[in-house]
């Protein structure tokens, strides 16, 4: 569906498919998303990960 929508490339390396961002289209149409997004979203994965590791008793 990312490949389809243009958000990532997609390429066979022997067995193994390697997925790569198109950063530079997503910037060009719509500038400022991923600035916004990437940081965002390791902030969510990092609270997963601290209350993984505590049990969930955040």
């Amino acid at each position: 569906m990312l490949r389809e929508a243009g958000v990532i490339r997609q390429r066979d390396e022997g067995t193994r498919r390697l997925n790569s961002l198109r950063r530079d289209d997503l910037d060009a149409r719509f500038p400022g998303l991923l600035d916004l997004a990437i940081p965002q979203g390791r902030e969510i994965l990092a609270h997963f990960a601290t209350a993984k590791n505590d049990g969930g008793n955040r």
